[in-house]
Parts: C-alpha cells; sequence; structure tokens
C-alpha cells in the first residue's frame, strides 16, 4: 500500500469521529463467476489451419469459460518466413477472440509430437519478428504467452534443432519478451528453466518486487500437473524440494497454468486442492486429461476448482461517510477477500461511481489500489477519499464499484469488467457493481471550521 493511502486510512479513523457513516456487511455468494483472466479453458490449436468460429467461442461462454488457448503449429514454416495468410490468421483469431469477449493463451510450436523436426534458431527468431506487429496490436487480449517454438508440442524438450542449449532458449525468450508489452509475460515449462533465464536461483518474493522485471514477466505452465511427484520431470529429481518451493514463492508474483496428463493417487480431491493453492494456480485445461476431469466432476471438486482457479475477490464491509457537502471530501474503507488460489495477475482500475436516481454516473474517483495485492486467503483494506465537485447537484446517491478492463478498446465492453463473489440482487448493465449504500450530498458548503474538523 502507497504511504497515500496509508494516510488515507489514518485520515479516516478521524472522520468517523467527525461526522455519520454508512456501515455495510456483505454475503459471499458461490455463484459461477465469468470473470476474466482467469477460470477453466479449452485449447483450441490451428494443426487443419482453420480460423476459430464464433460458434466455437460461443459454446464456451455459454459456460461461463472466458479463456481459450490457441495453439499454432507453424509445420509448414519450418524452413521460411510465415506468409500473409498465416499472419491474416492469426489477426482473424483475434478479431473472432475479441467478438467473443474471450482473453487467450498463445503459444507457437512446430511438432506435434516426439521426433517430429521444430525449425532452426534462425527460423524461429525471424518467425518471432513477423509475429510482434499483431501480438503487439491485440496485446489486450493476451493473458499470456507460453514461450513455445522448441520441440514436441512447444514444451522446451525433445527438440531436433538444438534449441534447448542455454543461449537459444535466452535467445527464443528474450525475443518473445521484446515482442509483447512489458506489462505482458511468457511462461515457461519448468522451474529450471526460469532460474537459468533470469540468471538466479532466488524465486520472487517481498512486496515491492518490480513488476517490469525480467523475473516478474516469467510465469510457470505445467502440462503434466499431478502426474507423480516430479510431474513427469517438471522438477527434478535430484532438487525436487528446491523446485517445488521455488515455485511455491515465485508464484504468488506470476503466472501459473496447464493441464493435467494422467489420472494418478495426487489426482485425488484433497491433494489436487491443496497443490493448486500452493502452486496458486490460475488457469486449468478442461478438456485434458478426460479421466482426471471426468474424477472431479464426479465427485463435485471440479465446482470448486471453476469457482477458486485465479481470483475469487469478494467484498467484506464498507464504511462511508454518507452526508458530504458539494466541494467536501467522501472517505471511507472497503475490506476485500480473495477466495481464490491466485491474485490476479494483472492490475485494473477500481472506480467509486455515484449514480443519479436516472442511473447517470456523476462522480467517478479511481481507487489508489492495485489488485495484484489481493493475495489469496488475505483481508485487504482499500481507502477511499474523493472531492467532490463543488457544482455537484444536491440529492441521494447511489455508490457503486466498477473494475473495468484498463484497455480502452475494451473498457466499456461489460464482459471484461471484473466481477465479485457477493450476493447482488441484479447485475447493471455496463459491468458496475452495487453496494447498497446511498451518498447524500448537500448543496452548502461546511464553515472552515467545520470542514477542517473532518
Amino acid at each position: 500500500m502507497t504511504i497515500q493511502a496509508t494516510l488515507s486510512l489514518l485520515a479516516f479513523a478521524q472522520v468517523l469521529a467527525a461526522t455519520g457513516w454508512s456501515d455495510k456487511t456483505y454475503q459471499p455468494s458461490k455463484e459461477r463467476l465469468a470473470n476474466p483472466e482467469r477460470g477453466l479453458y479449452v485449447e483450441l490449436d490451428d494443426r487443419h489451419q482453420r480460423p476459430l468460429e464464433s460458434v466455437q467461442l460461443r459454446r464456451l461462454t455459454d459456460d461461463g469459460i472466458t479463456l481459450v488457448q490457441r495453439l499454432y503449429y507453424l509445420k509448414g514454416y519450418r524452413d521460411r518466413p510465415l506468409d500473409r495468410q498465416q499472419l491474416d490468421l492469426i489477426e482473424a483469431d483475434f478479431d473472432t477472440i475479441r467478438e467473443g469477449g474471450m482473453k487467450v493463451i498463445l503459444r507457437f510450436a512446430y511438432s506435434s509430437q516426439i521426433g517430429e523436426p521444430d525449425a532452426p534458431l534462425n527460423i524461429v527468431l525471424g518467425h518471432i519478428e513477423q509475429l510482434k506487429p499483431v501480438l503487439q496490436a491485440n496485446s489486450d487480449l493476451i493473458l499470456t504467452v507460453q514461450a513455445g517454438f522448441i520441440g514436441a508440442w512447444g514444451e522446451w524438450h525433445a527438440s531436433t534443432n538444438q534449441l534447448t542449449t542455454p543461449d537459444a532458449m535466452r535467445a527464443i525468450a528474450t525475443a518473445l519478451l521484446k515482442a509483447i508489452p512489458p506489462d505482458r509475460t511468457i511462461q515457461v515449462r519448468t522451474p529450471a528453466q526460469k532460474m537459468y533465464l533470469v540468471g538466479s536461483t532466488k524465486p520472487l518474493s517481498g512486496e515491492l518486487i518490480d513488476r517490469g522485471s525480467l523475473a516478474a514477466r516469467i510465469g510457470h505452465h505445467n502440462d503434466c500437473f499431478l502426474a507423480d511427484s516430479t510431474d513427469t520431470g517438471t522438477y527434478r529429481t535430484a532438487k525436487l524440494e528446491i523446485d517445488r518451493t521455488y515455485v511455491a514463492i515465485d508464484s504468488q508474483f506470476v503466472p501459473v497454468g496447464g493441464e493435467t496428463c494422467r489420472e494418478g493417487p495426487r489426482t485425488d480431491t484433497n491433494f489436487a486442492r491443496d497443490e493448486m493453492a500452493r502452486m496458486h494456480w490460475s488457469f486449468l485445461n478442461l478438456a485434458y486429461h478426460r479421466r482426471v476431469i471426468a474424477k472431479w466432476q464426479s465427485s463435485g471438486f471440479l465446482e470448486e476448482v471453476r469457482l477458486r482457479l485465479g481470483y475469487r475477490l469478494r467484498l467484506g464491509r464498507l464504511r462511508l461517510n454518507k452526508d458530504v457537502p458539494a466541494g467536501g471530501a467522501l472517505r471511507g474503507k472497503l475490506t476485500v477477500h480473495n477466495d481464490g488460489f491466485a491474485a490476479p495477475l494483472h492490475n485494473r482500475p477500481v472506480e467509486l461511481l455515484l449514480v443519479d436516481c436516472s442511473g447517470k454516473v456523476k462522480h467517478r474517483s479511481t481507487l489508489d489500489v492495485d489488485l495484484r495485492d489481493v493475495y489469496p486467503g488475505v483481508e485487504v483494506d482499500w481507502p477511499i477519499q474523493t472531492v467532490i465537485p463543488a457544482n455537484m447537484p444536491a440529492g441521494d446517491y447511489a455508490a457503486r464499484l466498477w473494475l473495468p478492463d484498463p484497455s480502452l478498446r475494451l473498457r466499456d465492453d461489460r464482459r471484461y469488467a471484473l466481477r465479485l463473489a457477493n450476493q447482488v440482487e441484479k447485475p447493471t448493465s455496463d459491468g458496475s457493481i452495487r453496494l447498497d449504500v446511498d451518498i447524500t450530498i448537500r448543496s452548502q458548503l461546511a464553515s472552515p471550521s467545520r470542514a477542517a474538523s473532518k
């Protein structure tokens, strides 16, 4: 929390002694929330060179799924640049994803089985440079980019072109990070690979991490989750606890997701739940492995997974001074909980809205908070402090909270607004959240002495 936010909370404590306030407690909900940038996903590859279709995505969104993984197999381009047809297909896919109100996990690969060739390093780097414009233009739709390109399924093993050498891995990761904006991340397949890329065996930790650093831009994808003690080589046998502890700590700040690959004792409900919580999972493939998903569906655990993957934020309490003169200060505090497995992966605006009886927003204020700091199992106080315009008409105003996507292209699309896990009477048309609190604005200003006391 910033110094300004801390001072706001201290000022709020003084306000409570000087004026009346609204004090509201909110009840949690077990409703499924179609929230962006988290949850179950389905992989859709393009091995048949067919673009995404709106009907495919509509089936997913009808089931409350907001994520899709798009895996591009560039098998026809192992020895040549990408042509206009391939680039247009990727651009068309982004258009379809945007139309469908979803976000995407990206991966590129040359091989869909062990033994099938990938591409030489110079070809890979050339393809990444070609992809840069379309990735930059559509970065608001990208949750993360899995490093890909190397070996079978782009999982950084079984390369036929020596791409798993340290120099080749670093070159590909560096090029990919340059191809996407600084606020977007990549994922690698094992913690050892990340340790090598960042040049340190120490995981991210602490409250003052540099969100734009190399370490903060590399997450983890585990495509054999819960398979065995090493997750089939995700963790090194000789350094098993070192690797697992590294991911457990590091994953508080970077994206973690992937899929299961076989059923076994570790896919039992209790162990799976503990592991998802420990490793801060944000997304999971709904379609694979089928036996694991069916097992969780039968036991009822899949519903919990749906609810808790990534973040699940809810309001606890709200306190606001309820009677404010035009030109005066509205102050308060909002308590927020996270019942999910992970913190939100990207920050976004948190706006307090004052809405008149006709439904028009008459005042808005952005809270000085960072959603990425709302960690699982933690209760966070958000300070509220805003000056009401001196010319704001007197009357009663309904307070709302709005958490839109930070992208200007998505900001007004309610499908991308973050929803809270509280019991709400009725959803709003713009995606804002009713706080069930009215604020009275008075036309007259308080006297200087009285205003000072507040």
